[in-house]
């Protein structure tokens, strides 16, 4: 815009002191002996006695919010003025019909694809008079110094009036929005830019003193409306508000009420209680809801907020609970008082927000609850984290001997623990770590073992929350922990979890443990604290992962998988005959079939030496024949694994074992359902067929020539059979037998290439481990053993070349 308001005259939009209506003449010497008339422009200055108009007015919609409903005021045209007498800047808002048009702009112009008759008008529409007392003006209001404006929508203008009137421009051209707002910005600025000078009045000053009635029963009518009205206002009528509830101490002067109105049953005056308490709160000052934690009104808080009038004849119970079902335990003593109320507080905040308000509040007073919630946690965490007494107390608790009350105190413990690491995961990483890192340290991981070890399901749940935020922040830490009782000869945690897992009922439990398990045994995982977002915020704790894997197929891995070695043998059981599981198993093989898919993944040589030695794939198998779908589907992924291996040794176990006919003989079962484990079963052929495994689509199509051909013309398997089909003949019409396709023949194994032609140096491939040869089995052993201090070799030449100087290398 190009007028500014300043404390001199205003200088109007060509550059002049004051734009002369058309009717005067120009005076100007510069222009010559017959100056031209300036042409009239949107942005030009018009003056009306001692008021300065800034452009040219523009057409809107004046509303005023009468009783929570915004009220049309009428239509008009409305501009920003300078009043010169009074030194402030206005909005003036005229009725349209008593506007006065000073003829067309020569800066008109009208947008593409709009009509010249559709078009925005293209006058100059002049607002002011030399008096703005006539009932012609709708609206002429200063403009605050305070940021009450808000632009909604491109085309309104919404704000409070000095008397807590709230007021909305609705424009007809977003032109004019933009020109009266720019207006508005620039007056504010120079509030900001001014040296003192004001313009109009202070917002503060100009609001309407603020005070409540005595408070009595007879009196909780008035009070109510009093507040619900005044927390309508402006934020600074509300915050006049707060402060005159803080300094008059006025709400626990309420406190005694309450007990008046329960005694007499006066269930109307309780719901004014209610009323009362949730205007307050809705206010959203964190002053009020920390005043409110206090011990001397919280529980009268509490008590007004258990009788809503949306539900008369319900009561709810929040003192009951906060006094009878919700004691304090102390485990540990805290030297700071302020800590310890800070606790009590917390607890109370917390269930403040969960409970007592829910369904009450919005979003605003919500996000100020949760960050009191952060600040009060933070606290909390971070006195935890720097006193040591405080871990040496509870290290104290676990060294004494159970007996029923150190048991008890014992439970305490752990659910102690359980909430502090509720409340770290809600702090900043820095804090979240530094936290775990200390409660490693200070011996919380013989407190989760304590726990695992009881019968209270409660304890397990909460021992493996712990454990499971533990592994997610620092997993390095707990196998270091791990192979630390393993060189002690006690029971490892990982044990303990395998036992859990064996013998759980609970299927959260269980799918907590498992995920635990495999967390554990991912070398690959060193946990949060040491990704890339929290590095150098932790030190790595160093293990040696080859004794830690070592361990782990010494036995380990052995007695975690033992239950699959139960299973039917899936040679001994026909294509078509079925098995049936008990519900308590099915749940154990589902998750120790997601292991062995994981070990298979990751462990290498390893898991494949396991994989042949103990012939799980055969008992894995027989799930294909279960009557549980997810039975099915959990034998699948072990095979789409154990092909994804790329490993000839499995491909040949699984050749000898005839997996794949079991498989076809299971789409051919589930073919016409069209379901998922049909889908799943093409999916694993069609792994075959992109890889091109060529030992095993030839040992398929050798076999099972006959159900592959009725699967052929089948409408929901046919095209994946036909593509199996047509790859296995451009095999054999290229020539290159399966011997030697099985090293190089497709082009995913040639990655493998390197690891193959060490097992070729051995001659590893005249080894064909089968079940009932005991003495082939063994003769993997020593392979198998050659090949992983091969490995050793390889890893030991890398590191030995890093650590020599760039130009060494270079040379």
């Amino acid at each position: 815009m190009a007028a500014t308001v300043e404390a001199v005259p205003l200088v109007s939009g060509e550059g002049a002191e004051r734009e002369p209506p058309p009717s005067q003449p120009d005076a100007n010497a510069e222009r010559g002996p017959d100056p031209e008339p300036a042409p009239l422009l949107f942005s030009s200055t018009m003056s009306r006695g001692g008021y300065h108009q800034c452009g040219s007015g523009r057409r809107v919609k004046f509303y005023v919010l009468e009783n929570q409903a915004w009220a049309d005021r009428g239509t008009g045209y409305c501009a920003g003025v300078y009043d010169e007498k009074h030194d402030e800047a206005l909005l003036v808002a005229r009725k349209e019909e008593t506007c006065t048009s000073l003829g067309s702009v020569a800066d008109a112009s009208v947008p593409e694809g709009v009509q010249e008759g559709d078009a925005s008008p293209q006058e100059y529409m002049l607002v002011v008079s030399e008096s703005l007392a006539s009932d012609d003006f709708l609206l002429h209001a200063p403009v605050i110094k305070d940021d009450v404006y808000q632009r909604q929508q491109d085309t309104l203008v919404v704000w409070t009036a000095l008397d807590g009137t709230d007021m909305a421009l609705s424009f007809q051209e977003l032109e004019g929005c933009n020109e009266v707002w720019d207006f508005i910005t620039e007056v504010q600025n120079h509030f900001v830019l001014s040296r003192g000078l004001e313009y109009g009045k202070s917002l503060e000053a100009a609001l309407p003193p603020f005070e409540l009635p005595p408070p009595t029963l007879a009196n909780l009518t008035t009070i109510e409306e009093d507040l619900r009205l005044s927390s309508l206002h402006s934020v600074a009528m509300r915050d006049k508000v707060i402060e005159w509830l803080l300094k008059e101490d006025y709400i626990r002067s309420l406190t005694p009420l309450l007990k008046e109105a329960e005694e007499q049953h006066a269930l109307p005056a309780l719901h004014r209680l209610f009323e009362i308490m949730k205007t307050i709160l809705l206010m959203n000052d964190n002053l009020v809801v920390e005043y409110l934690l206090q011990d001397d009104v919280f529980f009268a808080v509490a008590g007004m907020l258990e009788y809503n009038p949306e539900r008369p004849h319900l009561k709810a119970s929040y003192r009951l609970h906060l006094s009878d079902e919700a004691k304090f335990h102390q485990v540990v003593d805290f030297d700071d008082p302020t800590i310890l109320a800070k606790i009590f507080e917390t607890y109370r905040l917390v269930y403040l927000k969960d409970v007592m308000l829910a369904g009450l509040v919005d979003d605003a007073l919500l996000s100020m609850l949760n960050s009191l919630v952060f600040f009060y946690q933070n606290d909390i965490v971070n006195y935890c984290i720097n006193d040591p007494q405080l871990w040496t107390q509870l290290e104290q608790v676990y060294q004494a001997p159970t007996d029923d009350t150190t048991r008890v105190q014992k439970a305490k413990g752990v659910v102690f623990v359980q909430h502090l690491c509720t409340m770290g995961k809600q702090i900043q990483l820095p804090g979240r770590i530094a936290l775990f890192r200390c409660l490693i340290d200070g011996g919380v991981l013989p407190i989760i073992e304590y726990a695992l070890s009881t019968t209270d399901t409660a304890l397990q749940v909460a021992a493996s929350d712990i454990l499971s935020t533990l592994i997610e922040y620092d997993a390095n830490s707990v196998r270091a922990y791990i192979l630390k009782e393993v060189h002690e000869e006690k029971t490892p945690l990982l044990c303990r979890l395998q036992v859990l897992l064996h013998d759980g009922q609970d299927p959260a439990l269980c799918t907590q443990w498992t995920e635990a398990v495999r967390a554990l045994m991912d070398m690959n995982m060193d946990g949060l604290a040491h990704s890339p977002m929290g590095q150098g915020l932790a030190a790595k704790s160093r293990i040696d992962v080859d004794e830690l894997l070592t361990w782990l197929y010494d036995g380990t891995v052995q007695q975690l998988l033992e239950p699959l070695r139960h299973l039917p043998d899936m040679q001994r059981l026909p294509l078509t005959k079925g098995i049936k599981i008990d519900s308590p198993q099915w749940m154990l093989y589902s998750h120790l079939c997601d292991l062995l898919c994981f070990i298979i993944e990751h462990h290498s040589f390893r898991s494949q030496y396991y994989i042949l030695t103990s012939n799980v794939c055969s008992h894995v198998g027989s799930l294909l024949h279960a009557q549980n779908k997810h039975m099915r589907l959990a034998a699948l992924r072990v095979l789409r694994a154990c092909v994804s291996s790329h490993n000839q040794f499995t491909y040949r176990h699984l050749m000898q074992l005839d997996v794949m006919g079991h498989v076809l003989a299971l789409l051919q079962k589930e073919a016409p359902r069209d379901n998922l484990v049909s889908s799943a079963c093409l999916g694993l052929f069609e792994q075959l067929r992109r890889d091109n495994v060529r030992p095993l689509l030839s040992d398929l199509v050798q076999k099972h020539n006959d159900m592959l051909e009725a699967l052929r013309t089948d409408p929901i398997a046919g095209h994946g059979i036909e593509a199996l089909l047509q790859q296995q003949a451009r095999n054999q019409s290229s020539g290159v037998s399966d011997s030697e396709d099985s090293l190089t023949g497709s082009p995913t194994l040639n990655e493998e290439a390197a690891e193959q032609d060490y097992f070729d140096s051995e001659e590893a491939l005249d080894v064909l481990p089968h079940p009932d040869k005991e003495t082939d089995i063994e003769a993997l052993a020593p392979l198998m053993e050659r090949r992983r201090k091969h490995e050793e070799e390889e890893d030991d030449l890398v590191e030995r070349v890093a650590k020599r100087p760039a130009s060494d290398r270079q040379g």
